[in-house]
């Protein structure tokens, strides 16, 4: 099976490339209003992938504002699977989806590091897919000077056994991919909006 991998859109998806897969994944920051969130919703839906995949971010406020359950409803009433803090299995791979990330700012789905860690450990020892808004700390997660990933979050991904993929974006400038199948899990930072505010990136493929 293939996913193409997406982040961070922030209203300007009709500028992406998407290529040809079974299923497509957003890991957040897709709207900034509610016109903006059904905007993005309806066109997601529309999409020609199987299974479409979707975790909020900090600054899908209308996620939160909806609530879990509205949220989870609307979007599967168009077909696509909303994760928060849950997790779907699709022929035998288990995928688990967050939007949690640590305190910046006053946005949306944000908490201290040492809050977050009650969070992660809702996620399943199992998991072979990990959808995050966010990246763990030291991992693409360099901006301003500084790592601003999630050290708990690490703790967490040290424990999961069976995980392939940690999937997210958050931090623009760390767009790109590190590790390897034989070394655990592959993490990869699928920002699309660039330090230029472009959208030129190409969107990640994995393979499972």
């Amino acid at each position: 099976m293939t996913a193409a991998v997406i982040s961070d859109t922030h209203h300007k998806h009709q500028y992406l490339n998407i290529p040809d897969t079974d299923m497509i994944i957003c890991c957040g920051d897709f709207s900034h209003s509610k016109d903006g969130f059904h905007d993005f919703l309806n066109w997601y839906a529309n999409l020609p992938q199987k299974h479409k995949i979707l975790v909020a971010g900090n600054h899908d406020g209308t996620a939160e504002e909806y609530g879990y359950e509205k949220t989870f409803k609307i979007c599967k009433d168009l077909g696509v699977i909303y994760l928060q803090d849950t997790f779907v299995e699709i022929e035998g791979t288990k995928i688990y989806g967050s939007p949690w990330t640590v305190t910046y700012l006053d946005w949306h789905f944000m908490d201290s590091d040492v809050n977050l860690a009650k969070k992660w450990e809702k996620i399943p020892d199992d998991i072979n897919i990990l959808i995050t808004h966010g990246p763990e700390y030291g991992v693409l997660d360099f901006a301003n000077t500084q790592h601003i990933g999630s050290v708990t979050l690490g703790d967490r991904l040290d424990q999961l056994k069976d995980l392939k993929f940690h999937l997210f974006g958050h931090v623009h400038v760390g767009y790109g991919m590190k590790g390897q199948y034989d070394d655990g899990y592959i993490s990869i930072n699928a920002a699309m909006k660039d330090g230029d505010g472009e959208y030129k990136r190409e969107v990640p493929i994995i393979y499972f």
